[in-house]
This record gives structure tokens, sequence and C-alpha cells, in this order.
């Protein structure tokens, strides 16, 4: 994932408000990793929510799963639509909004973790 120095310095970039240098780090530090894909994505997001940018932070999610989809990387696209409607319930607190990423996920990349 990223490394800890950089995870450290990307939630203090947070901190003082320099939101780019935050972004930043994580772009620089993601990896080709499954786990550390969706961490590094989980951790984006949920540091857009933070900053009140809730729409940003869907969007990180959203491209994530497009770019797997595109890359046909479906090792990680349970992990994120899971993480993904999870943070829409946290959002929104609105069960329709996660149930419609569970049947999007479904119904775009049938898997045995996601219909569970």
């Amino acid at each position: 994932g990223v490394p800890s120095f950089s995870m450290y310095y990307s939630m203090f970039k947070e901190q003082i408000g320099d939101a780019s240098g935050a972004r930043a780090l994580f772009v620089e530090g993601s990896s080709n990793s499954t786990s550390d894909f969706c961490m590094n994505i989980n951790r984006l997001a949920n540091m857009e929510k933070r900053m009140g940018n809730t729409k940003a932070a869907t969007e990180i999610y959203e491209n994530a799963i497009q770019d797997a989809m595109q890359k046909q990387n479906t090792e990680v696209l349970p992990d994120l639509y899971t993480n993904f409607a999870q943070f829409k319930y946290a959002a929104s607190h609105s069960i329709g909004e996660a149930k419609e990423v569970f049947v999007k996920g479904i119904k775009q990349a049938p898997c045995k973790p996601l219909i569970k």
C-alpha cells in the first residue's frame, strides 16, 4: 500500500488543509497489488469524505471500478463494490443507495463474493 511515511505525511497534509498535496501522495504511493489498491482507494475516498467532498469520493470509487473493468482486473471488483456500497450507506444513510451499488456490481461482474 502507501508506505507508512507517505501515509502519515498524507494525513498531515490533509490536516493542514493541503488537499492536493495529500492526494498526490496517494497517487504516488499507489500499488498494483490487489489488496493495496483497494485499501488506497478506500483511504483516498474516505479522505475526500472527511474534507466534505462526497462527490469526489463517489467518483474515486466509480473510476476505480471502471478502470478495473477495463483492465479486466476481476480480483478487485468484489472488494471495490463492497467498499463502495458501505461508503454509500455511511455517506447517505440510505440502504437503497447501497443496494443499487451491489445490484450494479452483480450485473457488471457477477461473482460469488458479491452475491453473498
